[in-house]
């Protein structure tokens, strides 16, 4: 479904490239609900999923008229479809190995950053224990001089 919508995205932006105009409505088959394009002359309208003219006042289906590049959009719609199935699996591939490889190495400065903040933790208490005893040491010094 996915590349369906892409294709008709696709689809959609060169129409809107080549002049015609989106329209807010949609296309009159059942099964579709794609908006429609309005072309520059505005006597017709298409369909890109559905590769059908109607006509622009009454919606009807122009019997016969269909695109004339309907087996192009369809080998087209077939060609970006493959196409993005392969890069889909080349990416995947590519993500998983590339993912578990950067993923490593994230992990492992994650635990040199963890171990360097413990150590960093470590030095300060020591520090703070030190600078607390020399304070004790200090403060009991002053008192027996001050005859405690």
């Amino acid at each position: 479904m996915t590349e369906q919508v892409n294709f008709n995205v696709t689809s959609l932006s060169q129409k809107l490239l080549e002049g015609w105009t989106l329209l807010q409505e949609s296309c009159p088959n059942a099964t579709c609900n794609v908006p429609l394009v309005r072309n520059k002359e505005k006597e017709k309208v298409y369909c890109v999923s559905c590769r059908q003219f109607f006509n622009a006042s009454s919606l009807e289906p122009i019997p016969g008229d269909h695109c004339p590049e309907a087996n192009y959009n369809t080998d087209m719609q077939s060609q970006y479809h493959n196409s993005q199935e392969n890069q889909e699996e080349e990416e995947a591939g590519w993500s998983t190995w590339k993912l578990s490889e950067e993923e490593t190495e994230r992990r492992r400065l994650e635990e040199k950053e963890e171990e360097e903040v413990q150590e960093a933790w470590r030095r300060r208490d020591a520090q703070c224990a030190k600078e607390a005893k020399q304070d004790e040491s200090a403060l009991l010094a002053a008192k027996m001089l001050e005859g405690w």
